[in-house]
């Protein structure tokens, strides 16, 4: 089983979610070129500390005011 994520204009599909009996659930980015996977468990991961870590320039330009 699979979920895919499509562009609306063409249709073509951009990401799609599968799961692997070894490797569990995957997240894979579908390129011109060839195709990227990644494990769903690692990509969470990522989001979660891009959210945590990661802001907008003006986050960094009030804080240095402060210093």
């Amino acid at each position: 089983m699979h979920v895919e994520l499509a562009a609306e204009a063409d249709g073509d599909v951009l990401v799609s979610f599968r799961e692997d009996e070894a490797l569990g659930l995957q997240v894979v980015l579908h390129g011109r070129a060839r195709d990227v996977v990644l494990s769903l468990a690692d990509l969470k991961r990522a989001i979660s500390m891009a959210e945590s870590e990661f802001h907008r320039e003006s986050f960094y330009d009030q804080g240095s005011s402060e210093c």
